[in-house]
């Protein structure tokens, strides 16, 4: 039953399945949401221990949160 199921998804979905199985993808991912100097901190960080361990740098850049006044 489980072969009937996967003959169901398009080919591309299939490939993408078989190579995420054959070789599993580690990240270095830095991820703040405070002030520039400490997303600068955590960035310079990551590219390093990335560099350093042959892992792939990845990093996150979101808007702070709105500050609400009272």
């Amino acid at each position: 039953m489980k072969k009937m199921e996967s003959s169901l998804k398009p080919q591309s979905f299939q490939k993408l399945e078989s190579n995420a199985k054959e070789q599993e993808i580690k990240y270095i991912i830095a991820n703040r949401t405070d002030g520039f100097g400490e997303r600068m901190s955590a960035l310079l960080n990551a590219m390093y221990i990335a560099k350093n361990s042959s892992l792939i740098f990845k990093f996150i850049w979101q808007n702070p949160p709105p500050i609400s006044i009272i």
